[in-house]
C-alpha cells in the first residue's frame, strides 16, 4: 500500500504528490484560521477489496455499503471528542474496473473531468448528486420529513452570529446531533464510461482522464447563483478553460493553480486533491475532509477512513450485515437517501419492469375521456424516456421519476397527480376483489388464501388492491419500483443476494477510454 496524507493545521501552505501514481494536491490558509481541512490518499489491492472465502471483488454497490458503514464508524469514534468540532467528507473509492463510488458527508464535493489529447477539458461531472447545507431546502425538508435523522426535532436556522454548524450532515458535531446533524453518507456510483456518454463524449477523443475533490471553499467561489451540481460544474470546466491546457499538468501544480483561481472570491481555507486514471491504474482512496471548528475530526477521518474501510471489506456478507451499522441495519435511512444506488443489473431490471407497467397501462387506457387524453402523452413521454438508447439506464430511471414529479403544462399538478385522476377500475379486476371478500366471509378466510394466490397468480396483484382505481395503481407500482419492494405487487423479484451470479465484468471500463 501507498498512502499520502495531508493533516492540519500547520503549515499554512502545503503541497504533495505520487508522480509514479499520478497523484498531486495543494492546501493553502486563505482565512484568518488555521487551515482545518485533511486530505488521504491511498492504493489498494484486489486483495484488499475481496471479501473472505471470495474469488472476486466486491461490486461496486457492495463497495458502496462498506464505504458508508466505514463513514459510520469515524463518526462513532468521534463522538469522545468537543461536541461542537466535527467535518465534511467526501471519499471517493476507485474500484480499477472503471467505476467511482464517492460518499458525501456535507459540502465537500469530487469530479470528474475528461480531457482531449491536447490537455484541454471535454466535459464536467460532479460525483457526488448533492451536498448537505440549509441552503439547500430539499436537505432541510428530508430532514424534517425524517429523513436521515434518528431525532424528528424542529431544525434550528444557521446564524452565522453565534456557533452553529453550516451543515446539515457531519462526522462529529456531537452537541447537534439531536438537533440539527446526522453522519449518514449520500451514495453516488459513476462508471466513467457512461458518463463520458451522458457528456457526449466519444471515446476516442478522450485523452485523460481525472478525479479532482475539492473542499466547501471552492465551490463557495462559484458565487451564489451556482450552487447546484450543474453550476459547480459550469464554473470548474469555466476555471479549467481558463488555463493552458491543464490535463497536461502535473496534478499538485494543477491543484496549485485552480486554488489560486478559487482564492479571490472566497474566505474560506482551500483544498484540492488530483487523481489522473488511465488502465494501469490500481483501486485507490481518495478522502478530503473539511474541518469545522477545530482539526480533531478532520484528522481523524482521514487518517482512520482507510484502516476501516479495508476491514468492513474483509467481512463476509453475513459478517458485515450482522453489524449495528450496515446498510442492511439502517435499510431505511440508507434507500431513502440513496434511492437510485442500484447495480447495473438491477437497472435494467428497474427499466423493464417500469416499461412493462407503463406499456399495460397505456393499452387499457380510456383515451376518449378527457382525463385519458391528458393521460396519454404523460405515458408516451414516458415510454420515450425508457426506450431513449443515447442515455445510460441509471439516467433513464432518473428522468422517468423527474417527469413523474414535474409539473403539467396545464393543470398544474404534478404529472403523477394527473395519472391518479384516472378513475376507471378494470372490470376484470374488480370481480376477483368481490370473489375474494366474499370467500374470505363465508369461510372465515381459510379458503381465501387459495384465491389469494389465483389473484395473484392471474393478475400480479395483492386482492385488495384489487379496488383500486387504473391510475392509483399505475401510480402506486411506480412507488414499488423505486423502493424495490417488488414482493409486494410483481411475480418476479430481482435475484436475492444468496441467488447472485458474479458481475464483475459488468464493471470493467475496456476500449478506448482506458487506453490512455
Amino acid at each position: 500500500m501507498v498512502r499520502i496524507l495531508s493533516l492540519p493545521p500547520l503549515p499554512e501552505e502545503k503541497y504533495g504528490a505520487n508522480e509514479d501514481f499520478q497523484f498531486g494536491y495543494y492546501e493553502c490558509q486563505n482565512s484568518p484560521t488555521p487551515r482545518k481541512n485533511a486530505i488521504v490518499w491511498q492504493t489498494l489491492t484486489t486483495k484488499e477489496l475481496t471479501p473472505p472465502g471470495k474469488t472476486q471483488q466486491l461490486a461496486p454497490q457492495k463497495i458502496a455499503h462498506r464505504l458508508w458503514t466505514s463513514h459510520r464508524l469515524i463518526d462513532e469514534e468521534a463522538k469522545g471528542m468537543e461536541s461542537k468540532t466535527g467535518t465534511s467528507a467526501s471519499t471517493t473509492i476507485y474500484d480499477g474496473k472503471g467505476n467511482l463510488i464517492t460518499a458525501t458527508v456535507a459540502d465537500a464535493s469530487a469530479f470528474l473531468v475528461l480531457y482531449d489529447n491536447d490537455g484541454k477539458p471535454l466535459g464536467v461531472r460532479r460525483l457526488n448528486s448533492v451536498i448537505h447545507r440549509h441552503d439547500k431546502p430539499e436537505e432541510s425538508t428530508s430532514k424534517r420529513d425524517g429523513g436521515s435523522i434518528a431525532h424528528k426535532v424542529t431544525l434550528p436556522k444557521y446564524n452565522p452570529k453565534i456557533y452553529s454548524p453550516a451543515v446539515l450532515r457531519s462526522i462529529g458535531h456531537n452537541g447537534f446531533k439531536k438537533s440539527a446533524v446526522c453522519a449518514n453518507s449520500s451514495i453516488d456510483i459513476v462508471n466513467i464510461a457512461e458518463a463520458a456518454q451522458d457528456l457526449g463524449i466519444a471515446q476516442e477523443k478522450i485523452g485523460r482522464i481525472q478525479v479532482i475533490s475539492v473542499c466547501y471553499g471552492f465551490s463557495d467561489a462559484a458565487g451564489k447563483n451556482n450552487q447546484t451540481k450543474e453550476g459547480n460544474e459550469s464554473h470548474l470546466l469555466r476555471v479549467l478553460n481558463q488555463l493552458d491546457s491543464p490535463g497536461t499538468k502535473q496534478e499538485s501544480e494543477l491543484a496549485r493553480l485552480l486554488i489560486e483561481k478559487a482564492k479571490p472570491n472566497t474566505r474560506e481555507n482551500l483544498s484540492a486533491a488530483i487523481q489522473s486514471i488511465n488502465k494501469d491504474t490500481p483501486a485507490f482512496l481518495l478522502g478530503l475532509y473539511g474541518g469545522q471548528q477545530e482539526v480533531l475530526v478532520s484528522t481523524l477521518a482521514a487518517y482512520f477512513i482507510g484502516d476501516f474501510f479495508k476491514k468492513q471489506c474483509n467481512l463476509n456478507r453475513e459478517a458485515y450485515a450482522t453489524q449495528q451499522l450496515s446498510v442492511n441495519n439502517n435499510e431505511l435511512e440508507y434507500k431513502r437517501d440513496n434511492p437510485y444506488s442500484y447495480d447495473e443489473s438491477e437497472f435494467k431490471l428497474i427499466i423493464l419492469k417500469l416499461f412493462s407497467i407503463t406499456k399495460i397501462y397505456q393499452e387499457n387506457l380510456d383515451q376518449n375521456t378527457s382525463t385519458g387524453k391528458q393521460i396519454a402523452p404523460l405515458l408516451k413521454q414516458l415510454l420515450a424516456i425508457l426506450e431513449n438508447s443515447h442515455e445510460t439506464k441509471k439516467t433513464k430511471i432518473e428522468k422517468f421519476y423527474h417527469f413523474l414529479d414535474s409539473n403539467h403544462s396545464e393543470t398544474g399538478l404534478k404529472n403523477v397527480e394527473v395519472i391518479k385522476q384516472d378513475d376507471n377500475v378494470s372490470a376484470l379486476k374488480f370481480i376477483f376483489g368481490i370473489i375474494f371478500i366474499i370467500v374470505s366471509i363465508i369461510t372465515l378466510g381459510l379458503p381465501s388464501l387459495f384465491v389469494s394466490e389465483a389473484v395473484h397468480l392471474t393478475t400480479g396483484r395483492s386482492p385488495f388492491d384489487l379496488f383500486n382505481t387504473n391510475g392509483e395503481q399505475y401510480a402506486k407500482e411506480l412507488a414499488l419500483v423505486k423502493t424495490r419492494k417488488y414482493e409486494a405487487f410483481f411475480k418476479s423479484a430481482p435475484p436475492t443476494e444468496n441467488k447472485q451470479i458474479d458481475r464483475q465484468q459488468q464493471y470493467r471500463l475496456d476500449g478506448p477510454l482506458l487506453g490512455v
